[in-house]
């Protein structure tokens, strides 16, 4: 059942994108960083000359529902995700699960000690680089 409510959100997300972006263009790319209480995304547009564009995402977008929906216990969540979209409708998504996301600098240490605290993980899946960052929210 946590496999099929997943794949409706990701579908949500993927419609949402397409219907928010004028035709005609080649290809979409939605990418999205979150931590609790924080949250970055974009879609790129790659028009039919190859030109690529920024656009900003609908605000209604199930993301923050599908992360907490794919929490898994001691293992966490994803922090950023990437949607390819085709203009058939086709989307391809993955999830990083491990690696430090992209964002715009406006980081501090305590968002990454509330986002633990809300998807706890067990030691072993705390990578190094946030690791760090939680030294830096202990040191105050």
């Amino acid at each position: 059942m946590a496999l099929e409510r997943q794949g409706e959100l990701v579908e949500a997300i993927a419609q949402k994108v397409l219907n928010s972006v004028p035709s005609p263009w080649k290809a979409l790319a939605y990418k999205a960083t979150h931590f609790t209480g924080y949250a970055e995304s974009e879609v790129l547009v790659t028009r039919v000359d190859g030109s690529v564009v920024r656009s900003t995402p609908p605000h209604d977008l199930p993301d923050r529902e599908l992360r907490a929906d794919m929490y898994r216990e001691g293992n966490g969540t994803w922090f950023s995700m990437a949607m390819l979209i085709t203009p058939d409708g086709r989307a391809s998504t993955s999830f990083n699960y491990t690696e430090e996301p992209p964002a715009d600098g406006k980081l501090n240490p305590w968002l990454f000690e509330d986002d633990l605290a809300r998807f706890p993980r067990d030691d072993a899946h705390i990578p190094d680089w946030l690791r760090a960052w939680l030294d830096l929210a202990a040191k105050g």
